[in-house]
């Protein structure tokens, strides 16, 4: 579960970068 959450905020991140 944990690492569900953490991909998507690596993801949300990511996009907001872009």
């Amino acid at each position: 579960m944990e690492e569900i959450l953490a991909k998507l905020l690596v993801a949300d991140n990511n996009v907001i970068q872009q």
